[in-house]
Parts: structure tokens; sequence; C-alpha cells
């Protein structure tokens, strides 16, 4: 049997000894792997929970625009709520590029977050209740609500749709 000297010099190894722990290390690594890599997939399940948390950060937001504007939702076309939610305002909901003494109220959230589900996967716009269009989440200024906006065979892998959350 041949032998092989360690880099330090101290101890030899023979080719068993190397090819058992090259065997152990591969045992490990398929083990291992798969489990490691579950994480960063995207099952149902975390897209799942990705809308969830998604919806409750729109949610949460709404409701603080709510409260420091004594009670007004965010309104107006998709565009002007994306920025009274992303930008300065004033009390009235009048938005502002930049914080000043008057528009010191917001900004509420850095961005709109990307829709994680359906057909309009990755669409990060609001639209309006009633035309909401090709918008990923659907808004409705009179109330508040907000939701994806996923056709109703869009569903979870219980059969609830997402446009229900």
């Amino acid at each position: 049997m041949r032998c092989y000297r360690s880099a330090l010099g101290r101890g030899v190894f023979s080719l068993m000894e190397i090819t058992v722990v090259v065997v152990v290390l591969g045992v490990v690594g398929t083990i291992v792997g798969p489990r490691m890599s579950r994480g960063a997939s995207s099952s149902p399940f975390v897209t799942d929970q990705v809308l969830v948390g998604h919806l409750r950060l729109l949610r949460s937001a709404i409701a603080s625009y709510r409260v420091e504007h004594g009670g007004r939702l965010p309104s107006g076309d998709a565009a002007h709520v994306t920025a009274q939610l992303t930008g300065f305002s004033d009390i009235l909901g009048n938005i502002n590029a930049r914080k000043t003494n008057r528009y010191a109220l917001g900004p509420y959230l850095g961005q709109i977050p990307a829709l994680p589900v359906g057909m309009r996967q990755g669409d990060a716009t609001l639209g309006l209740s009633g035309s909401p269009g090709e918008a990923g989440w659907v808004y409705d200024s009179a109330s508040g609500a907000i939701r994806a906006n996923a056709a109703d065979h869009e569903s979870d892998a219980m059969g609830r749709p997402y446009g229900s959350y």
C-alpha cells in the first residue's frame, strides 16, 4: 500500500484513510446539501408567507398614514396614492419629494413591494379598485383595504384565492 506524507511533514496517511475521509465527506454532503437548499427554494408555502408579510406591511403603512392624517386615507389616482405612502406629505395628503416643516409626515414605505404570486408576480404597482388594470395590488381608497390583484383561479395549496388574503 502506498503512503503519502502530510503537508506538514509529520505523519503518513495511507490511501485507504484518504479514501475513507472522501467517502464520509460525500455522504455528509448528500445529506446536508438538499436540506440547505430547501430554504432558498420558493415553495408554495414560502411564497404564501411572503404574500402575507407584504400585505401586513402595506396594511400597516395605510393604517399609519390614516392615524397621522387625522383619519384620512391615501387617495387620488394610483400614482398619487403610491407617492403618499412612499414620500413626504402634509396633513391634507399633499406630497413633496423632500421633508420640510410643512411636509413632515411619512414616508410609510420605502417602496411598494412586488407581488410574490400569480400571473402578475413581480409587479410592484398599485391599482385602484374598480379599475386595477395590470397592477400587482388593488387598493380601495374608500375603505383603505388592499389585496393582491390575482384572478379567482389563482390560489394557494389549500384552494384559498390569493385575492382573498
